[in-house]
């Protein structure tokens, strides 16, 4: 049981990681696109897809 809670809190903490960094990268890209969303809500699908 407790090799398991140690390996879903590893990988939590890996992919919160991962997104962290991934956001840090793309901080601007992301700052862009969520400024089209506010004025162009076509985008929206857009905007998801980028996050998912």
């Amino acid at each position: 049981m407790k090799k398991i809670v140690i390996i879903i809190a590893s990988v939590l903490f890996l992919s919160s990681f991962f997104v962290l960094k991934t956001m840090y990268s793309y901080g601007k890209d992301a700052e862009r696109i969520a400024f089209q969303e506010v004025y162009h809500p076509k985008t929206s699908g857009n905007f998801l897809n980028f996050y998912i």
